[in-house]
């Protein structure tokens, strides 16, 4: 997309409640922590792993009950 755009920006990508995304560590939190479909930093493109079930996740060093990871299997 940027070789076409120059630059591709989601301005609105942050979770209800929570903070608007600040770089990389917290885009991929965000990216595990709910449905979102992809998430291209880059030339690298994640892919999700199955996660146990309820597993508390952390963002910027804090636990967040409401962020758990999704079992995607």
């Amino acid at each position: 997309m940027a070789a076409l755009a120059g630059i591709f920006s989601n301005t609105s990508f942050k979770v209800p409640g929570e903070p608007i995304v600040r770089g990389p560590e917290d885009a991929y939190h965000c990216f595990r922590c709910t449905r979102m479909n992809d998430l291209v930093p880059g030339d690298f493109v994640p892919t999700r792993r199955p996660s146990p079930p309820g597993k508390t996740v952390t963002r910027n060093g804090q636990k967040n009950s409401r962020w758990k990871s999704l079992d995607h299997s």
